[in-house]
């Protein structure tokens, strides 16, 4: 593959070459690296297979030789950025992919640098973060989650509730909490208000951090003799004659 080759280096107090660095490290660089490349590629426009490449690994800290296809932009739309903190010149999915990989590297205290016009700069890693990407929009909004309680009380109170769509750790005052441990609500179903900040992502919304409780609201599951005979009411011509209590057990075994 014809591209550009670019020479980044892999510093940390326990790398003095390439012997210093497990594999699964190397492929854990070369995974968040590529990933980084990928994401900038397609938010460019290049929807060919991911047009980089480890060409060689050389003495140095760490000594990487990255070959990339020349039609990338990467010096001003890319190492540039990193290297000046200017996040908001990046693409959401690249910037999420750099934060990504600074904090692997972080976890390890190395840090990832580029030599450029001479010099080496770092671009991210324990010498220079990456902050993680700040949601594009936050809202505060009254919500209604209905899920089943699987934890109640801690140090600091609070309502766990696992619905459809994930776990919810909602905060909630303490007479709260000992109302629902007093109405036996633990592994039972119920119903809630809460205060929310919610982000707006790919593919729907997301709940940041816990939700404040506001209200249990009077709701309990549907006995399921109740929900059958209340079937029958709307569609008696078909269920005419059928025992609800009867059919129940033999769905139930």
């Amino acid at each position: 593959m014809e591209g550009r080759v670019y020479r980044l280096y892999l510093e940390g107090r326990d790398l003095q070459g390439p012997e210093d660095l497990p594999l699964k490290d190397l492929a854990v660089l070369l995974d968040g690296l590529g990933g980084l490349l990928e994401a900038f590629a397609l938010e460019h426009g290049y929807d060919e297979p991911l047009p980089a490449s480890l060409v060689g690994v050389r003495k140095g800290s760490v000594a990487l030789e990255v070959s990339v296809s020349a039609a990338l932009p990467l010096e001003e739309g890319l190492f540039l950025p990193l290297e000046e903190g200017q996040y908001h010149r990046l693409g959401p999915k690249t910037r999420e992919k750099a934060y990504i990989l600074s904090k692997e590297l972080v976890k390890e205290d190395r840090t990832l640098k580029l030599e450029r016009g001479g010099k080496v700069k770092p671009l991210l890693g324990a010498a220079h973060p990456v902050p993680a990407p700040t949601p594009p929009l936050v809202l505060e909004d009254v919500l209604t989650l209905y899920g089943e309680v699987i934890r109640l009380g801690g140090v600091e109170p609070k309502v766990d509730l696992r619905t459809p769509r994930g776990e919810y750790h909602i905060r909630a005052r303490r007479e709260d909490v000992k109302r629902l441990e007093e109405e036996n609500a633990l592994y039972r179903e119920i119903g809630v208000r809460v205060r929310a900040r919610i982000a707006r992502e790919e593919g729907g919304w997301k709940v940041l951090g816990h939700p404040e409780l506001l209200e249990v609201l009077p709701y309990r599951p549907g006995d399921p003799r109740e929900a059958f005979m209340g079937l029958a009411r709307l569609v008696e011509k078909s269920l005419r004659g059928v025992d609800p209590e009867e059919h129940v057990r033999r769905l139930r075994g």
